[in-house]
């Protein structure tokens, strides 16, 4: 992160948002079982790690805060609903 100038805590504190969004979470796992939390997190942990990669690699987007925030806050909510799925 230091060539890009960003402090570690930034994305790290936008990403944290996304824990406002565990009852959501608990309600698809109400609804739709642990199976369908866990595929949910798998598909969007994918999503965002994807993002991180083409980011660095320069395919798709330049590197910036909003980017790095926006794949980080993708991360957060994965683990969400995988924590969710095996607990």
């Amino acid at each position: 992160m230091s060539a890009l100038h960003l402090a570690k805590s930034t994305p790290l504190a936008i990403g944290g948002a996304a824990d406002f969004m565990g009852l959501p979470i608990g309600l698809m796992y109400d609804r739709f079982g642990p199976r369908a939390a866990l595929g949910m997190g798998a598909g969007l942990m994918c999503v965002g790690w994807l993002i991180y990669g083409l980011t660095f690699s320069g395919i798709v987007l330049p590197p910036s805060v909003f980017v790095f925030s926006v794949a980080t806050s993708i991360v957060a909510l994965a683990c969400l609903h995988v924590r969710g799925a095996v607990q």
